[in-house]
Protein backbone atom coordinates (compact mmCIF):
# COMPACT_ATOMS: atom_id res chain seq x y z
CA UNK A 1 0.00 0.00 0.00
CA UNK A 2 1.38 3.39 -0.99
CA UNK A 3 0.53 6.34 1.22
CA UNK A 4 0.91 10.00 0.39
CA UNK A 5 0.44 12.76 2.96
CA UNK A 6 -1.43 15.97 2.31
CA UNK A 7 -1.40 18.64 5.03
CA UNK A 8 -4.36 20.95 5.29
CA UNK A 9 -4.27 23.31 8.31
CA UNK A 10 -3.90 21.01 11.32
CA UNK A 11 -5.37 17.86 9.78
CA UNK A 12 -3.48 15.16 7.91
CA UNK A 13 -5.10 13.27 5.09
CA UNK A 14 -3.66 9.91 4.12
CA UNK A 15 -4.28 9.04 0.48
CA UNK A 16 -4.42 5.37 -0.38
CA UNK A 17 -3.63 5.23 -4.07
CA UNK A 18 -5.58 2.01 -4.39
CA UNK A 19 -8.72 2.67 -2.37
CA UNK A 20 -9.08 6.45 -2.11
CA UNK A 21 -8.54 8.91 0.73
CA UNK A 22 -8.55 7.92 4.38
CA UNK A 23 -8.44 10.37 7.23
CA UNK A 24 -5.97 10.21 10.07
CA UNK A 25 -6.82 11.58 13.48
CA UNK A 26 -5.86 15.24 13.90
CA UNK A 27 -2.71 15.97 15.84
CA UNK A 28 -4.47 18.02 18.48
CA UNK A 29 -3.21 21.23 20.03
CA UNK A 30 0.25 22.62 19.60
CA UNK A 31 1.07 22.13 23.29
CA UNK A 32 2.29 25.69 23.96
CA UNK A 33 0.08 26.08 27.04
CA UNK A 34 1.24 22.72 28.33
CA UNK A 35 4.85 23.79 27.82
CA UNK A 36 4.35 26.89 29.99
CA UNK A 37 2.60 24.76 32.58
CA UNK A 38 5.56 22.37 32.64
CA UNK A 39 8.01 25.27 33.06
CA UNK A 40 6.15 26.53 36.12
CA UNK A 41 5.38 23.04 37.42
CA UNK A 42 8.99 21.82 37.36
CA UNK A 43 10.30 25.14 38.68
CA UNK A 44 7.68 25.32 41.40
CA UNK A 45 8.10 21.68 42.29
CA UNK A 46 11.83 22.13 42.66
CA UNK A 47 11.41 25.17 44.88
CA UNK A 48 8.82 23.31 46.96
CA UNK A 49 11.30 20.45 47.48
CA UNK A 50 14.05 22.87 48.47
CA UNK A 51 11.95 24.89 50.91
CA UNK A 52 10.51 21.75 52.47
CA UNK A 53 14.10 20.71 53.18
CA UNK A 54 15.02 23.91 54.95
CA UNK A 55 11.70 24.10 56.81
CA UNK A 56 10.73 27.54 55.57
CA UNK A 57 8.40 29.17 53.07
CA UNK A 58 8.87 32.83 52.05
CA UNK A 59 6.19 35.50 52.33
CA UNK A 60 5.88 36.97 48.83
CA UNK A 61 4.10 40.29 48.17
CA UNK A 62 1.89 40.67 45.12
CA UNK A 63 4.32 43.12 43.49
CA UNK A 64 7.00 40.39 43.66
CA UNK A 65 4.81 37.84 41.91
CA UNK A 66 6.18 38.64 38.43
CA UNK A 67 9.75 38.12 39.60
CA UNK A 68 8.68 34.88 41.28
CA UNK A 69 7.06 33.62 38.05
CA UNK A 70 10.19 34.52 36.14
CA UNK A 71 12.24 32.59 38.65
CA UNK A 72 10.01 29.54 38.25
CA UNK A 73 10.24 29.66 34.44
CA UNK A 74 14.04 30.01 34.48
CA UNK A 75 14.71 27.20 36.93
CA UNK A 76 12.00 25.03 35.38
CA UNK A 77 13.45 25.75 31.95
CA UNK A 78 16.68 24.02 32.92
CA UNK A 79 14.80 20.85 33.73
CA UNK A 80 12.47 21.03 30.73
CA UNK A 81 15.34 21.45 28.26
CA UNK A 82 17.47 18.68 29.74
CA UNK A 83 14.68 16.16 30.05
CA UNK A 84 13.19 17.06 26.65
CA UNK A 85 16.47 16.22 24.96
CA UNK A 86 16.51 12.92 26.80
CA UNK A 87 12.86 11.85 26.90
CA UNK A 88 11.03 13.63 24.06
CA UNK A 89 13.24 14.77 21.16
CA UNK A 90 14.56 11.29 20.18
CA UNK A 91 11.00 9.97 19.93
CA UNK A 92 10.02 12.99 17.83
CA UNK A 93 12.93 12.32 15.44
CA UNK A 94 11.99 8.68 15.15
CA UNK A 95 8.41 9.59 14.31
CA UNK A 96 9.17 12.29 11.77
CA UNK A 97 12.30 11.00 10.03
CA UNK A 98 12.44 7.25 10.53
CA UNK A 99 9.48 5.12 11.49
CA UNK A 100 6.78 6.83 9.42
CA UNK A 101 8.94 7.53 6.38
CA UNK A 102 6.98 6.36 3.29
CA UNK A 103 9.86 4.23 1.95
CA UNK A 104 9.96 1.95 5.02
CA UNK A 105 6.40 2.51 6.22
CA UNK A 106 5.36 -1.06 5.42
CA UNK A 107 8.31 -2.34 7.47
CA UNK A 108 8.04 -0.12 10.54
CA UNK A 109 4.23 0.13 10.73
CA UNK A 110 1.04 -1.83 10.40
CA UNK A 111 -2.42 -0.60 9.46
CA UNK A 112 -5.01 -0.23 12.19
CA UNK A 113 -8.35 1.51 11.63
CA UNK A 114 -7.02 2.45 8.20
CA UNK A 115 -4.11 4.39 9.77
CA UNK A 116 -0.46 3.35 10.05
CA UNK A 117 0.71 2.61 13.59
CA UNK A 118 4.22 1.83 14.76
CA UNK A 119 5.08 -1.87 14.90
CA UNK A 120 6.71 -2.42 18.27
CA UNK A 121 8.45 -5.60 17.17
CA UNK A 122 10.17 -4.19 14.07
CA UNK A 123 10.76 -0.63 15.26
CA UNK A 124 11.82 -1.94 18.64
CA UNK A 125 14.39 -4.28 17.11
CA UNK A 126 15.79 -1.78 14.60
CA UNK A 127 15.55 1.55 16.48
CA UNK A 128 14.60 1.28 20.16
CA UNK A 129 16.95 -1.51 21.22
CA UNK A 130 20.06 0.02 19.57
CA UNK A 131 19.18 3.34 21.21
CA UNK A 132 18.78 1.59 24.56
CA UNK A 133 22.20 0.01 24.06
CA UNK A 134 23.85 3.40 23.42
CA UNK A 135 22.23 4.96 26.50
CA UNK A 136 23.13 1.98 28.70
CA UNK A 137 26.78 2.00 27.60
CA UNK A 138 27.00 5.74 28.24
CA UNK A 139 25.33 5.33 31.62
CA UNK A 140 27.79 2.66 32.70
CA UNK A 141 30.82 4.71 31.61
CA UNK A 142 29.79 8.03 33.14
CA UNK A 143 32.01 7.72 36.20
CA UNK A 144 35.06 6.77 34.14
CA UNK A 145 35.63 10.28 32.84
CA UNK A 146 34.18 12.46 30.09
CA UNK A 147 36.42 11.24 27.26
CA UNK A 148 35.90 7.59 28.14
CA UNK A 149 32.15 8.17 28.18
CA UNK A 150 32.17 10.01 24.85
CA UNK A 151 34.42 7.38 23.28
CA UNK A 152 32.22 4.53 24.43
CA UNK A 153 29.06 6.35 23.34
CA UNK A 154 30.58 7.11 19.92
CA UNK A 155 31.61 3.47 19.42
CA UNK A 156 28.15 2.25 20.47
CA UNK A 157 26.46 4.79 18.18
CA UNK A 158 28.59 3.82 15.18
CA UNK A 159 27.83 0.15 15.79
CA UNK A 160 24.12 0.88 16.10
CA UNK A 161 24.14 2.95 12.89
CA UNK A 162 25.89 0.16 10.95
CA UNK A 163 23.31 -2.31 12.32
CA UNK A 164 20.43 -0.01 11.30
CA UNK A 165 21.89 0.55 7.81
CA UNK A 166 22.24 -3.17 7.13
CA UNK A 167 18.79 -4.01 8.46
CA UNK A 168 17.01 -1.29 6.46
CA UNK A 169 19.03 -1.70 3.27
CA UNK A 170 17.06 -4.74 2.15
CA UNK A 171 13.72 -3.04 2.74
CA UNK A 172 14.80 0.11 0.90
CA UNK A 173 15.91 -1.99 -2.08
CA UNK A 174 12.36 -3.33 -2.39
CA UNK A 175 11.16 0.21 -3.10
CA UNK A 176 12.91 0.02 -6.51
CA UNK A 177 14.79 3.27 -6.01
CA UNK A 178 17.82 4.31 -8.00
CA UNK A 179 21.12 3.68 -6.25
CA UNK A 180 21.76 7.30 -5.25
CA UNK A 181 18.23 7.73 -3.92
CA UNK A 182 18.51 4.50 -1.96
CA UNK A 183 21.75 5.58 -0.34
CA UNK A 184 20.32 9.01 0.41
CA UNK A 185 17.42 7.42 2.25
CA UNK A 186 19.74 5.21 4.28
CA UNK A 187 21.97 8.16 5.14
CA UNK A 188 18.89 10.06 6.28
CA UNK A 189 17.82 7.22 8.57
CA UNK A 190 21.24 6.69 10.11
CA UNK A 191 21.81 10.44 10.61
CA UNK A 192 18.42 10.75 12.29
CA UNK A 193 19.25 7.88 14.61
CA UNK A 194 22.77 9.19 15.33
CA UNK A 195 21.32 12.61 16.17
CA UNK A 196 18.93 11.09 18.69
CA UNK A 197 21.76 9.09 20.24
CA UNK A 198 23.95 12.20 20.50
CA UNK A 199 21.18 14.27 22.12
CA UNK A 200 20.35 11.48 24.54
CA UNK A 201 23.97 10.98 25.58
CA UNK A 202 24.56 14.73 25.90
CA UNK A 203 21.58 15.29 28.20
CA UNK A 204 22.36 12.13 30.17
CA UNK A 205 25.94 13.27 30.77
CA UNK A 206 24.77 16.69 31.97
CA UNK A 207 22.04 15.30 34.23
CA UNK A 208 24.12 12.54 35.77
CA UNK A 209 27.12 14.84 36.33
CA UNK A 210 24.83 17.23 38.21
CA UNK A 211 23.28 14.43 40.24
CA UNK A 212 26.71 13.00 41.15
CA UNK A 213 25.61 9.37 41.31
CA UNK A 214 28.02 6.43 41.78
CA UNK A 215 29.11 4.05 39.04
CA UNK A 216 26.34 1.51 39.66
CA UNK A 217 23.08 2.39 41.36
CA UNK A 218 19.35 2.23 40.93
CA UNK A 219 19.61 4.95 38.28
CA UNK A 220 21.97 2.80 36.19
CA UNK A 221 19.25 0.16 35.89
CA UNK A 222 16.14 2.32 35.69
CA UNK A 223 17.25 5.39 33.73
CA UNK A 224 17.99 3.73 30.34
CA UNK A 225 14.75 1.73 30.51
CA UNK A 226 12.66 4.82 31.31
CA UNK A 227 14.40 6.79 28.54
CA UNK A 228 13.80 4.11 25.92
CA UNK A 229 10.17 3.55 26.98
CA UNK A 230 9.39 7.27 27.02
CA UNK A 231 10.77 7.87 23.52
CA UNK A 232 8.99 4.79 22.18
CA UNK A 233 5.64 6.05 23.44
CA UNK A 234 6.40 9.56 22.15
CA UNK A 235 7.12 8.15 18.68
CA UNK A 236 3.82 6.28 18.77
CA UNK A 237 1.74 9.22 19.96
CA UNK A 238 3.34 12.31 18.40
CA UNK A 239 1.47 12.12 15.08
CA UNK A 240 -1.83 11.60 16.85
CA UNK A 241 -1.47 14.10 19.70
CA UNK A 242 1.47 16.33 20.53
CA UNK A 243 -0.01 17.03 23.96
CA UNK A 244 -0.17 13.32 24.78
CA UNK A 245 3.44 12.89 23.70
CA UNK A 246 4.53 15.80 25.89
CA UNK A 247 2.61 14.40 28.86
CA UNK A 248 4.33 11.04 28.40
CA UNK A 249 7.80 12.59 28.49
CA UNK A 250 6.81 14.81 31.45
CA UNK A 251 5.63 11.74 33.37
CA UNK A 252 8.93 9.99 32.66
CA UNK A 253 10.82 13.09 33.85
CA UNK A 254 8.85 13.12 37.09
CA UNK A 255 9.71 9.44 37.63
CA UNK A 256 13.43 10.07 37.15
CA UNK A 257 13.34 13.18 39.33
CA UNK A 258 11.48 11.29 42.05
CA UNK A 259 14.07 8.53 42.02
CA UNK A 260 16.89 11.07 42.08
CA UNK A 261 15.40 13.01 44.99
CA UNK A 262 14.99 9.96 47.25
CA UNK A 263 17.55 9.71 50.03
CA UNK A 264 17.19 6.00 50.63
CA UNK A 265 20.21 3.75 51.09
CA UNK A 266 21.16 2.27 47.74
CA UNK A 267 20.86 -1.54 48.09
CA UNK A 268 23.09 -2.15 45.06
CA UNK A 269 25.97 -0.18 46.56
CA UNK A 270 25.10 -0.90 50.21
CA UNK A 271 26.34 2.59 50.95
CA UNK A 272 24.98 6.11 51.15
CA UNK A 273 25.06 8.26 48.03
CA UNK A 274 26.97 10.97 49.78
CA UNK A 275 28.55 14.38 49.47
CA UNK A 276 29.84 16.60 52.32
CA UNK A 277 27.55 19.43 53.30
CA UNK A 278 28.82 22.98 53.39
CA UNK A 279 28.38 23.79 57.06
CA UNK A 280 29.44 20.39 58.44
CA UNK A 281 32.08 18.68 56.27
CA UNK A 282 32.01 15.59 58.44
CA UNK A 283 28.32 15.10 57.69
CA UNK A 284 27.42 13.31 54.48
CA UNK A 285 24.45 14.07 52.28
CA UNK A 286 23.25 13.16 48.79
CA UNK A 287 23.52 15.82 46.07
CA UNK A 288 20.47 15.70 43.78
CA UNK A 289 19.62 17.40 40.50
CA UNK A 290 17.51 20.04 42.24
CA UNK A 291 20.40 20.78 44.60
CA UNK A 292 22.77 21.35 41.71
CA UNK A 293 20.38 23.68 39.91
CA UNK A 294 19.72 25.75 43.04
CA UNK A 295 23.45 25.91 43.66
CA UNK A 296 23.98 27.23 40.11
CA UNK A 297 21.49 30.03 40.75
CA UNK A 298 22.81 30.81 44.24
CA UNK A 299 19.77 29.54 46.15
CA UNK A 300 21.59 27.14 48.39
CA UNK A 301 23.45 28.04 51.55
CA UNK A 302 26.81 29.82 51.24
CA UNK A 303 28.50 28.84 54.50
CA UNK A 304 31.06 31.66 54.63
CA UNK A 305 28.82 34.62 54.05
CA UNK A 306 29.33 37.72 56.16
CA UNK A 307 26.29 39.85 56.99
CA UNK A 308 26.37 43.49 58.06
CA UNK A 309 23.23 44.25 60.09
CA UNK A 310 21.73 47.42 61.55
CA UNK A 311 21.15 47.97 65.25
CA UNK A 312 17.60 46.57 65.31
CA UNK A 313 18.73 43.41 63.55
CA UNK A 314 21.65 43.11 65.96
CA UNK A 315 19.28 43.35 68.91
CA UNK A 316 17.12 40.63 67.39
CA UNK A 317 20.07 38.27 66.99
CA UNK A 318 21.35 39.00 70.52
CA UNK A 319 17.85 38.26 71.76
CA UNK A 320 18.17 34.86 70.10
CA UNK A 321 21.36 34.23 72.14
CA UNK A 322 23.54 34.51 69.04
CA UNK A 323 27.02 36.01 69.04
CA UNK A 324 27.60 39.12 66.90
CA UNK A 325 30.64 41.31 66.31
CA UNK A 326 30.15 45.01 66.98
CA UNK A 327 31.21 47.55 64.37
CA UNK A 328 30.77 51.31 64.47
CA UNK A 329 27.66 52.73 66.10
CA UNK A 330 24.44 51.20 64.84
CA UNK A 331 26.02 48.26 62.95
CA UNK A 332 27.26 44.77 63.69
CA UNK A 333 28.33 41.76 61.63
CA UNK A 334 28.00 38.00 61.75
CA UNK A 335 30.34 35.64 59.94
CA UNK A 336 30.20 32.04 58.70
CA UNK A 337 26.56 32.45 57.77
CA UNK A 338 24.75 30.22 55.23
CA UNK A 339 22.01 32.14 53.43
CA UNK A 340 19.19 29.72 52.69
CA UNK A 341 16.60 32.04 51.12
CA UNK A 342 16.38 35.64 49.94
CA UNK A 343 12.87 35.39 48.47
CA UNK A 344 10.04 37.34 50.07
CA UNK A 345 10.15 39.94 52.82
CA UNK A 346 12.67 38.14 55.04
CA UNK A 347 16.12 36.70 54.62
CA UNK A 348 16.44 33.18 56.01
CA UNK A 349 19.90 31.98 57.01
CA UNK A 350 21.80 29.51 59.15
CA UNK A 351 24.42 30.46 61.73
CA UNK A 352 25.78 28.93 64.90
CA UNK A 353 23.67 25.79 64.34
CA UNK A 354 20.47 27.87 64.26
CA UNK A 355 18.16 28.86 61.40
CA UNK A 356 17.09 32.48 61.65
CA UNK A 357 14.59 34.69 59.82
CA UNK A 358 15.35 38.41 59.69
CA UNK A 359 13.56 41.22 57.82
CA UNK A 360 15.46 42.24 54.70
CA UNK A 361 15.61 45.88 55.73
CA UNK A 362 17.70 44.90 58.74
CA UNK A 363 20.49 43.58 56.49
CA UNK A 364 22.71 46.41 55.22
CA UNK A 365 25.07 44.26 53.13
CA UNK A 366 26.44 40.76 52.70
CA UNK A 367 29.53 39.30 51.06
CA UNK A 368 31.14 35.96 50.20
CA UNK A 369 34.68 34.99 49.12
CA UNK A 370 35.12 35.41 45.38
CA UNK A 371 36.10 31.76 44.80
CA UNK A 372 33.47 30.20 47.05
CA UNK A 373 31.39 27.36 45.66
CA UNK A 374 27.80 27.39 46.89
CA UNK A 375 26.43 24.24 48.50
CA UNK A 376 22.98 23.02 49.44
CA UNK A 377 22.13 22.58 53.12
Amino acid sequence: MVLARIEESTDIVLVNTANGPKNEAPRGGDGSLLLWFLLFAFGGGGLAVYYSRIGYFPDIEWHEALSYLGLLSITGGWLVVLFSLLLFVPGFFWSEFLIFDPTILDTMCYVRNERPEMCLRTAGAYVVMPFLGVITVSDLLLTQGLWVTLGGAAAATIGACIYLWRKLDGYVRKANLVDNDRKSRLVKYTLAFATTAFLGVFSLVVIKSLMNYPAFSWMTLICPLVVALSNTLVAMQFRLSKVSAMLISATAAVILLGIGETRLRDPLMNAELTQPTASRPEKKEQITLFDSIWRSFGFCGQPKTTLVIDDKGCSTLVGQDLKVTGLRAGLCKVSDVAILSRLGNNIFFKMQERRISLPKERVVSWSVPADLQTACP
